[in-house]
């Protein structure tokens, strides 16, 4: 009886292990960016070769029609690849002033025999198993009102192991994993491996974090993936109610019922993989769609970081949004819609202080960290 009680928990054990084995943010980060192309490639063909020509045909458009689906589609495509290779390869990597450890602590630049951040065993296994954008670091806003400059002629950076952990949101902080000191807004992604400057968030589909060098692409590449998305879903909702409904039935848009028409010969394999890319579609245009608009209402909102809107930080930006726009894309930004021009309007440099910003209340901010089997905790937020 002891045995048979063991076995659904050894089972259990054994599911665990094996799941996040392979589901876990870096399988995710090694695998989406090949299934992105690869959802890419099959939803252009089945929409300008299949879908749309069969649509068109039994609606009776003439050539225009004909033409525009075999454009459009193309030339979303072709900037969302542009783009997507844009945003891989324009990430900038921050490299700061390196940092002087002795054993376990960090010296004070202008004290070197005082230590003011301890780095604590838990801190170093939190960092190699985050997953997300959050890193385990303590935040104190002591000072909130004003930037912390570097902290090499900053007497208020001469602390004592009492005061471990304590830094201000817009202060500069040290990064072990990259041995250097970091300026506010600047976090390290464990997957990436580096320190980004105004990091929003880790981008799978890229496998990259989008920031400060990479912030323009990622958002035309939204602009282009919803159009796409949207023109794709309008195709597939006309195909299915003249075309897929009618020869197989309501039931056959359940994918599972699919696959047993497929295997039985009343329907065939185009039908499921048709059905699968609707689910897909079905999926990613509200996502896509909604991230577009989160980044628009954070431009609106004078640059902020997404992360700083989603943990209620305290926090605001005096920038107009036309300036914050003028921030991320440069100079007319609607000609990046075109063409990328950022070798001919580049984004303008940010005072790594960032002037613009301020707390607006004293609070403790607390980045708790974040394991593969626990992603639901987050910053906790305490007045």
């Amino acid at each position: 009886p002891s045995l048979q009680g063991a076995m659904p928990t050894e089972l259990l054990l054994v599911f665990k292990r094996t799941w996040f084995r392979f589901v876990n943010p870096a399988s995710l980060n090694r695998f989406s960016a090949k299934c992105y192309i690869l959802a890419c490639a099959c939803i252009w063909s089945f929409g300008v070769f299949l879908i749309g020509p069969i649509n068109i045909q039994r609606q009776g458009w003439g050539w225009w029609a004909t033409a525009f689906n075999a454009a459009f589609p193309t030339v979303c495509l072709a900037q969302m690849m542009l783009n997507w290779l844009l945003i891989r390869t324009q990430q900038r990597r921050f490299v700061g002033e390196p940092l002087q450890m002795q054993g376990e602590f960090v010296l004070n630049p202008n004290d070197p025999e005082k230590v003011h951040f301890r780095k604590t065993k838990d801190n170093q296994q939190a960092s190699k198993k985050a997953g997300s954008s959050i890193v385990p670091e303590l935040y104190n806003a002591y000072n909130a009102s004003q930037p912390i400059p570097m902290p090499q002629n900053n007497p208020k950076f001469k602390r004592t192991i009492a005061e471990d952990h304590k830094y201000s949101y817009l202060s500069y902080k040290p990064c072990f994993t990259c041995r250097q000191w970091r300026p506010p807004r600047t976090h390290h992604c464990p997957l990436c491996d580096i320190c980004v400057v105004k990091r929003d968030h880790h981008c799978f589909f890229s496998g990259t974090c989008i920031g400060e060098g990479n912030e323009r692409f990622f958002l035309v590449f939204l602009f282009y993936a919803v159009l796409a998305a949207t023109y794709a879903s309008v195709h597939c909702i006309l195909y299915m109610v003249m075309n897929f409904v009618p020869r197989l039935g309501l039931a056959a848009t359940l994918l599972p019922v699919t696959i047993a028409q497929a295997f039985t010969g009343s329907a065939s394999w185009q039908d499921c993989i048709l059905v699968f890319t609707g689910y897909c579609l079905g999926f990613f245009e509200p996502l896509l769609l909604g991230f577009l608009m989160e980044h628009a209402e954070l431009i609106s909102r004078g640059g902020l970081l997404s992360l700083e809107v989603k943990e209620k930080l305290p926090i605001k930006s005096s920038l107009k949004p036309a300036e914050a726009l003028r921030r991320v894309f440069g100079e007319r930004w609607w000609l990046n819609l075109l063409l990328p021009v950022h070798w001919i309007y580049p984004t303008p440099s940010e005072d790594p202080n960032w002037p613009h910003l301020r707390l607006w209340k004293d609070v403790k901010v607390t980045l708790m960290p974040v394991n593969y089997a626990d992603l639901s905790q987050r910053i906790r937020l305490a007045a």
